[in-house]
């Protein structure tokens, strides 16, 4: 197989083949998303707190990682490098 994919013919089509398979999988994944949500509506409508809170979470993670600025972009990674590093050091981890 090795020898195979060295030759660019054969590797594109390989790719191109999992290319596809991907695309049909997404396809697939996407079109359970609105069963998905539906079953997730049914468990808040019938209560379930901790289907709710388990949402708002995702929905609060998802706007809060959308940052698009690149100066906020580096704060956040240099705050949240300096967060881990000193959470190693209070479990007395090596942080190399």
């Amino acid at each position: 197989m090795s020898r195979w994919l060295a030759e660019p013919k054969f590797q594109a089509r390989f790719n191109l083949g999992r290319r596809h398979q991907r695309e049909i999988v997404f396809g697939r994944i996407v079109s359970l998303t609105e069963k998905a949500s539906r079953c997730v509506e049914k468990a808040i409508d019938s209560g379930d707190a901790r289907v709710a809170l388990a949402l708002l979470k995702e929905v609060v993670r998802v706007n809060c990682d959308a940052r698009i600025d690149p100066d906020e972009l580096r704060m956040r990674n240099l705050f949240d490098s300096l967060h881990y590093h000193q959470s190693a050091k209070g479990r007395g981890e090596s942080q190399n």
